[in-house]
Parts: structure tokens; C-alpha cells; sequence
């Protein structure tokens, strides 16, 4: 332990998403809520694959704003923000489109 934070080492990047997703699904009483064991994880559920989504870890922040979906999704979500953008449909169009193709 190095001034209040743990350090893992030896641990995947696959690994690091099943600890995020498996603390999300934790639960405890000091937590307001949690994920549904039936909930598929987080990658699944936005169509994702994990390899795509380690491909763009490191510009995703600046790829994507403050959404990550597939495009129409996005293109919904500026229609509920009474926007005329939002950050992230091109990328989008490239990572969610290369599943379908």
C-alpha cells in the first residue's frame, strides 16, 4: 500500500474490467445500488467485444465526450439534449459498425 492506494500488479486489463464489473455487482450496505446478477457485463450490453474496446482504451476519453453507444443511440440521446451534437458518433460509427461487419 502506497499512500492510501493499493497497486495490482500483474493484472490484466481483462482482469481490471471483471474487478470493476464484479464491484459494481457487489452488495453492500453503504452502496445505493447494484448491478443485477442477471445484468450482462458492461461490454455485452453495448455491443462491444472486449478486444475493440482495449483497441480504443487509450483515446476513448477523447474519442467519445459524455456518452458511449452505438450511433443512433447517440443520435437519440442529442435529440433528448435538444443538441445538435455530441462527441463521438464518427468513432462510434467506426467501433460499432466493425462488429456488424
Amino acid at each position: 500500500m502506497l499512500s492510501g492506494h493499493i497497486i495490482l500488479r500483474d493484472l490484466t486489463y481483462n482482469d481490471y474490467l471483471d474487478l470493476v464489473d464484479w464491484t459494481g455487482r457487489a452488495i453492500h450496505p453503504k452502496k445505493r445500488e447494484a448491478i443485477p446478477q442477471h445484468q450482462p457485463k458492461i461490454l455485452s450490453r453495448i455491443g462491444m467485444d472486449a478486444e475493440q474496446f482495449i483497441q480504443y482504451a487509450h483515446r476513448f476519453l477523447k474519442e467519445f465526450s459524455s456518452a458511449v453507444g452505438k450511433p443512433q443511440k447517440l443520435v437519440e440521446l442529442c435529440a433528448q439534449r435538444h443538441t445538435r451534437y455530441v462527441r463521438g458518433v464518427q468513432a462510434a460509427r467506426r467501433l460499432f459498425d466493425q462488429k456488424a461487419a
